[in-house]
């Protein structure tokens, strides 16, 4: 049996347990005795993280920024910057699974000053990739880009062939978004070999995955099927059924794309069970979402936003926001498409602020496009010009080039509709 100091409570009753290291804390400061104090902040920095840590898997965000905040001014006290700036990058993780990416990116910036400042390079690369991330959640894609770049360079100094893997992956993934699959395939291609080496059979499945989005992009629908494939087999040998899960959606993607409606349902409903068996909501909705695209293009409208209708519904159980909007989006869509503009108007004004709320950038102009499109149904181009306009500057501030092109086709037919194409064309002239 181990002794315990008199008054402590048990291990396992985390709340009692940090309760008891503040008392002891702040014995420990007043009383003046600084070697005791140290120790006891020590103790209480391990518990805090622990629990921090555990709040977070556990799927409780809110609890585990209370724990983490309040870590950081004890690791600080400590004299434990490298700590501080890690505590802080995961504390903007945990701000951008609440969809909070402004204020990620304030605290990534922090750590990421922190550790150059003491030259830990290891942390600086890994917080530098993740403000990449942050960025390109936010939208701004041209930084993002330059920053995945940077991330490579370092990575490669350091010989770190994983790392290195994983920025050239980010990075295509960008450029992808930017409009270039072929060089998002290019960029694939190099971290392929990379995460070979290594034998990170994961990794090789991101990018198997991922090479099938930018194939499927690009039309090549049977190559991107192919390698959705690969990737189904590794994640399936490695046993990761939320991969899995993933996978199985995104070919079913294809053979929707395909024309093949029967099968897309099939692989769907494949990874609909898994996503409920393991308890992802998220995956759940967001499968949900896809049948409802299946119905909706084989005219059963009813259908399509009865599960666009559920997919909503697990979104905001799960506070999933940006989740929501895309589910409030495509209901807006349907509602089009069953002469009922009314229901469509509120759909889109309900996921146009969501949008927004969370930085959803792209999404936003996709939001507003499908208003303008509500507008051009309703006989009022005036105001469809004016959302069209508002999604075209988006687009090119993100540097989104090829929906830029669709956007600037979009303010021309409205213009043309306008009787007024000789202001677009002035408009348009690339610079």
């Amino acid at each position: 049996m181990t002794s315990t100091t008199v008054g402590e409570p048990d291990d396992d009753d985390f709340e009692a347990k940090l309760q008891f290291l503040r008392s002891q804390v702040e014995k420990a400061r007043g009383d003046g005795d600084h070697e005791t104090l140290g120790e006891s902040l020590a103790q209480l920095a391990l518990a805090l993280s622990e629990s921090g840590t555990a709040a977070r898997k556990l799927g409780y965000p809110r609890a585990a920024l209370a724990l983490l905040g309040e870590l950081v001014p004890i690791l600080d006290e400590l004299g434990q910057p490298g700590s501080v700036a890690g505590t802080l990058d995961i504390l903007g993780g945990i701000f951008m699974d609440l969809d909070n990416a402004e204020e990620a990116l304030r605290l990534r910036e922090k750590a990421l000053s922190m550790f150059r400042e003491i030259g830990d390079h290891s942390g600086e690369v890994t917080t530098l990739s993740n403000t990449g991330r942050t960025y390109y959640q936010l939208g701004d894609l041209v930084r993002a880009l330059d920053i995945f770049q940077e991330a490579i360079g370092l990575y490669r100094t350091a010989e770190d062939r994983e790392g290195e893997a994983t920025a050239l992956v980010n990075a295509g993934c960008v450029l992808n978004e930017l409009g270039d699959p072929v060089m998002a395939l290019e960029y694939h291609n190099k971290a392929m070999p990379l995460y070979r080496d290594t034998g990170d059979r994961k990794g090789e499945a991101t990018v198997l995955n991922n090479i099938s989005g930018f194939h499927h992009g690009l039309g090549d629908l049977e190559l991107a099927l192919e390698s959705c494939q690969q990737a189904l087999h590794i994640y399936r040998e490695l046993g990761d059924r939320f991969e899995e899960s993933v996978a199985l959606n995104n070919i079913g993607r294809v053979h929707h794309d395909l024309g093949d409606p029967t099968q897309a349902i099939k692989f769907y409903e494949s990874s609909l069970l898994i996503a409920q068996e393991i308890g992802d909501r998220d995956g759940e909705a967001t499968t949900l979402n896809n049948i409802g695209r299946v119905y909706r293009s084989q005219s059963e409208l009813e259908r399509a936003l009865q599960f666009f209708g559920a997919s909503l519904e697990i979104h905001e159980g799960t506070g999933n926001r940006r989740g929501e909007a895309s589910a409030l989006n495509n209901m807006g869509r349907v509602q089009m498409d069953l002469g009922d503009p009314e229901r469509a108007i509120d759909s889109f004004s309900k996921s146009l602020p969501i949008r927004r709320e969370t930085g959803d950038r792209r999404g936003e102009a996709t939001t507003l496009n499908n208003i303008a499109t509500l507008h051009l149904l309703v006989k009022d181009p005036e105001k469809a010009l004016t959302f069209v306009e508002a999604a075209l500057l988006i687009l090119r501030d993100i540097g989104a080039r090829s929906d830029e092109a669709d956007g600037c086709n979009n303010v021309a037919y409205i213009h043309r509709l306008l009787e007024s194409r000789f202001v677009f064309v002035r408009r348009c002239v690339p610079m």
